[in-house]
């Protein structure tokens, strides 16, 4: 029986297929960006309005004395960061890599809300927070350890 494609022939294939397989995945990890790349996209953009509340603030209000609950202090006293974006026109979900997030809430009422984490255990390490209504597109982003229990106490309180 006679070879329909040579040896040169499928090499050449191999070397082409190889090469196409690269590329894809580097254009798929371009597009998938974590909720801090979106921040360091967009800002200074006129179509997008962004906000950083750094862990200093969250410390200082855990420091103030002001009605807070203990346990509220501790919650906020563990956060790292929060950034917050939103837009008219720019759907933040559809740039972001969700791929290490468990979804836990979906919400459409009218306007759709999603929320995601990163877990460590019982605990959350990364909180995403994604709506779209009329007004546009929003992503809350929280980084630190919330400790379920106390936030639990929280919410109880």
């Amino acid at each position: 029986m006679t070879q329909l494609v040579s040896k040169k022939q499928q090499k050449t294939m191999k070397k082409f297929i190889s090469l196409f397989v690269i590329l894809f995945t580097i254009v798929l990890m371009g597009l998938s960006q974590t909720p801090t790349d979106l921040y360091e996209k967009y800002k200074g953009n006129e179509d997008v309005t962004t906000i950083v509340l750094n862990h200093n603030l969250f410390g200082m209000v855990g420091d103030m004395e002001i009605e807070i609950e203990d346990e509220m202090s501790t919650v906020l006293q563990k956060l790292d960061k929060m950034i917050i974006l939103t837009s008219e026109k720019i759907n933040f979900q559809d740039e972001l890599d969700l791929t290490l997030y468990k979804e836990l809430i979906e919400v459409n009422d009218g306007e759709e809300s999603k929320i995601y984490a990163k877990l460590d255990g019982e605990d959350i390490k990364e909180l995403i927070i994604l709506t779209k209504d009329e007004d546009g597109y929003n992503l809350v982003f929280i980084k630190g350890l919330i400790e379920l229990e106390k936030l639990g106490n929280c919410v109880k309180k």
